[in-house]
Formats: structure tokens, C-alpha cells, sequence
């Protein structure tokens, strides 16, 4: 079996879903967390081959997803369009400053996501963790881990990013 997970799909580009058509071994899970913004409520979905979610509705808990989160799941479907235009504007959003992080010398890696992972010029990412934090931003830094050298930056409201933009071109000309 393979599992292809889609939590960020709708900020992307591209999807699996057709490979479930092709291939009776694909399993392609989605979730209402990310895009929907239900993370609390648990709710998600496979699509796979008739037997194969046969075979993981024969294991499943009976108490797999709770009556609030159903209720949500159900509102949010009621209320697509709205979405929909959601996902194309945090995509705009973030290409806008993804471009904008980078011509001031962030080095921003490709995106499919509602966030970019981005290494700051100029000083530590743990420096640029702290110098955002005090001034009222907040982003994700991975102090240990591999990427401890990069911030994860979530895309939010158009007045979020030209607060979040303002701050760090302020920070540009103190570190660089």
C-alpha cells in the first residue's frame, strides 16, 4: 500500500487523486485541517480502492471522528466558494512575499503549501526568531533540527503580511 498524503492540497498545484483510478494499491488522504482550518476537530478522509477501505473501515475505531467535527466538516462543505477563493488568495499571498523575502536576500524554497520555509540574510534564523517574536510576529522556528538554519512563515491576512513585510525590512537593514 502507499499512502499519499494531500493535507496542503489545496495550495498546490498539482494533485494524486487520479493515481487512485489507476492504481488499486494508492490510498490518498486528505484533511480538513490545514485549509479548512478544523485542526482541533480530527476530520479527514481516504479515497482508495473499494477493498481497500474496506479493509481500514474493518480496523477503524467506531468513535473515529466526534459529532462537532462532523457538524464542521458539513458547514464548511456548505460554504465551498467562499474557501475556495480563500486558498486562491493565500496562494497570491504567498508568491507575493515569497518574491518580495527574496529580493531582500531570503533564500525561499518552492511552496505548495500555506506557509514558506525561508533561511533569513544576515543573521541567525534564531536571531530573526527573536527580533520577529518582540516586535509582536510569530513564526516557526525549528531550533533542533536539521533546519534549525530556516523560519516557517504561515501565510496570513493581507494586513498580517504587510505587518509581518514591515518588520522584516526593518530587520533587513539592521542585519544585513
Amino acid at each position: 500500500m502507499v499512502v499519499l498524503d494531500e493535507a496542503y492540497v489545496d495550495f498546490a498545484q498539482e494533485h494524486a487523486m487520479d493515481l487512485v483510478a489507476e492504481l488499486p494499491n494508492v490510498i490518498v488522504s486528505r484533511t480538513f485541517s490545514k485549509s479548512y482550518s478544523l485542526c482541533f476537530q480530527r476530520v479527514g478522509y481516504f479515497v482508495g480502492h473499494p477493498k481497500s477501505i474496506a479493509a481500514l473501515d474493518a480496523i477503524r475505531d467506531s468513535y473515529n471522528v466526534n459529532g462537532l467535527g462532523q457538524i464542521a466538516a458539513e458547514a464548511t462543505l456548505k460554504h465551498l466558494g467562499y474557501y475556495r477563493k480563500n486558498f486562491k488568495r493565500i496562494i497570491r499571498l504567498r508568491t507575493q512575499i515569497g518574491h518580495e523575502l527574496a529580493s531582500l536576500g531570503f533564500d525561499v524554497l518552492p511552496s505548495q503549501t500555506n506557509f514558506l520555509f525561508v533561511r533569513p540574510p544576515g543573521a541567525e534564523a534564531a536571531q530573526w526568531y527573536d527580533g520577529l517574536r518582540k516586535r509582536k510576529i510569530l513564526v516557526r522556528w525549528f531550533a533542533h533540527s536539521p533546519f534549525k538554519d530556516r523560519l516557517r512563515v504561515t501565510i496570513g491576512s493581507e494586513d498580517e503580511m504587510n505587518q509581518f513585510m514591515a518588520v522584516v525590512r526593518s530587520l533587513v537593514v539592521r542585519w544585513t
